[in-house]
């Protein structure tokens, strides 16, 4: 994911001017693209199909437009939606490794206690 962020960004310097870049539905639609693989196309779909009911609604379902394409709040809950989606389980995955190998070492025990509850908190354990 790192990879994507530092490409996309990249992406949206060189273009920042451009309409694409300017219309946060584009910018969403576009950053959506960047995304494939097997592990992640079910939340990309899901994802693009929110997005375009946001905008579009759905005559068929009754369902209203909620946000307007220009709105920049679009590519806020993006954003919001895709660290949630993943940063989190990041996280998580270093903290189970941390913890798998933690030892005491020179500390104290309660440096090494407080270290550890740190590392339960962020494996989202009790």
């Amino acid at each position: 994911m790192k990879k994507f962020t530092q490409e996309f960004a990249l992406y949206h310097m060189i273009n920042q001017d451009s309409a694409t870049m300017k219309n946060p539905y584009t910018r969403t639609t576009l950053a959506l693209s960047f995304l494939r693989g097997p592990t992640i196309n079910n939340w990309v779909l899901q994802q693009t199909e929110g997005l375009f009911l946001k905008c579009n609604g759905d005559v068929l379902d009754g369902i209203a437009p909620t946000h307007c394409m220009n709105d920049e709040w679009l590519w806020v809950e993006f954003g919001h939606e895709f660290w949630r989606a993943f940063a989190d389980t990041v996280s998580k995955q270093w903290a189970y490794g941390k913890l798998a190998n933690y030892t005491m070492g020179n500390g104290t025990i309660d440096e090494y206690i407080v270290h550890f509850e740190h590392l339960l908190q962020k494996a989202g354990w009790d």
